[in-house]
């Protein structure tokens, strides 16, 4: 399993900052306020820090963190409506799976077809195809709580 995130929770917390400071800013300029908790940026952070994509054997650029947080923080919580962390992380999932950005999977995801038969029809023809990655939201908070000591 992956143990980036343990060894990366000052590059989290960075972007968390960062992140933060941003949509503050952007709620100034528009007088508009994002209702993204703390905890929920620390979400989006550790999910973003988590399958930011990188090039094999190395580690993600801060660039490519914060581009993933950013569109998981506009799925969350955009101008379309909001999806849920379950959702998000399946979607992460399935992007990675496939080669593709979350945004761009997101955009051509038919939310019409369940992630239980995609999931399903996955398993039954490429049983390793989430690799050692959780297979929900849940799995992934406790393998973090669990590597957290």
């Amino acid at each position: 399993m992956r143990k980036r995130w343990t060894a990366g929770v000052m590059s989290v917390a960075l972007v968390v900052l960062m992140a933060g400071a941003a949509l503050a800013a952007d709620a100034e300029e528009s007088d508009e306020s994002t209702d993204l908790s703390d905890a929920q940026l620390m979400r989006a952070a550790q999910l973003a820090e988590d399958f930011a994509p990188a090039e094999e054997g190395f580690e993600p650029t801060e660039e490519d963190i914060t581009a993933l947080f950013d569109t998981i923080s506009t799925l969350r919580h955009g101008e379309d409506g909001s999806a849920g962390w379950g959702v998000i992380y399946k979607l992460l999932l399935l992007s990675e799976y496939n080669d593709m950005s979350l945004g761009d999977y997101a955009d051509t995801f038919d939310s019409g077809w369940g992630f239980g038969k995609i999931f399903k029809e996955l398993k039954d023809t490429d049983p390793e195809w989430s690799g050692d990655r959780p297979k929900n939201l849940g799995q992934w908070k406790k393998s973090h709580k669990d590597s957290d000591g």
